[in-house]
């Protein structure tokens, strides 16, 4: 393994006077997360750099606004087979930039595709027509969205973020219609709002920090904790 970082080594130090010793597999999911902290500008995903990853016949790009709701909201309700999500997720990622849904699926739209029926047989027949192997589409996707590959799930914080609201601040203060912006990919989206909200900060004389290093510090942040909890876990399960 390479060097652990200094973060890391002043919190295994606190984690190991707690009685908690990590796996190999979990420091280094740690390490990784805090090099970024170290450097949060450093690395730059194909993905992210405006590239798709290409799988079976498609290409795989970060889920959008439109997509990332419908597969939280939608995809996660009616299934739970890590294949089924496997097949939901890629084909909120394939279709995700598009204004409207492929002429085989059995909605025009993500918002129109949301009875267990028609959402079965859409990704059904998406998954027929993709011309690779279950591990080439795992592989797109962990490239693309590669927490998803992580020693645990990282859980999904309530919020109260309104998503009409948010397009409704994104088309005052940067312009473009609704439908432009469900198609974006949601991490240029939170930086747009991220630049306005600097804006507005600098306009009113206040402090500017650096979005790039809290944001990968609170991924950071939240894996470790996401460890303490599954010590814990193990814990209360062999008592």
């Amino acid at each position: 393994m390479s060097r652990l970082t200094e973060i890391l080594e002043r919190d295994l130090a606190e984690l190991k006077s707690e009685g908690i010793e990590l796996t190999l597999e979990q420091i280094i999911w740690l390490n990784d997360l805090a090099r970024k902290v170290e450097n949060p500008r450093g690395k730059v995903g194909v993905h992210l750099a405006g590239s798709p990853i290409r799988a079976g016949g498609v290409s795989f790009w970060t889920l959008t606004l439109q997509s990332g709701k419908w597969f939280r909201e939608v995809a996660c309700h009616f299934f739970q087979t890590e294949e089924m999500l496997h097949y939901c997720l890629a084909f909120a990622c394939v279709y995700g930039r598009d204004a409207n849904l492929p002429a085989y699926a059995a909605a025009s739209t993500f918002e129109q595709l949301n009875e267990y029926k028609t959402v079965r047989r859409t990704v059904n027949r998406f998954a027929w027509r993709f011309r690779g192997t279950m591990k080439e589409l795992q592989s797109a996707l962990f490239r693309v969205m590669p927490d998803i590959d992580a020693p645990h799930p990282i859980p999904v914080e309530s919020s109260d973020l309104d998503d009409d609201a948010l397009l409704a601040d994104l088309q005052v203060g940067a312009g473009r219609t609704s439908e432009y912006w469900q198609r974006k990919d949601s991490g240029f989206v939170f930086k747009v709002v991220e630049s306005m909200y600097k804006q507005a900060v600098a306009k009113g004389g206040g402090e500017q920090d650096d979005p790039e290093y809290r944001a990968a510090m609170m991924d950071y942040d939240m894996a470790l904790n996401v460890c303490r909890d599954a010590h814990a876990k193990e814990l209360n399960h062999a008592a």
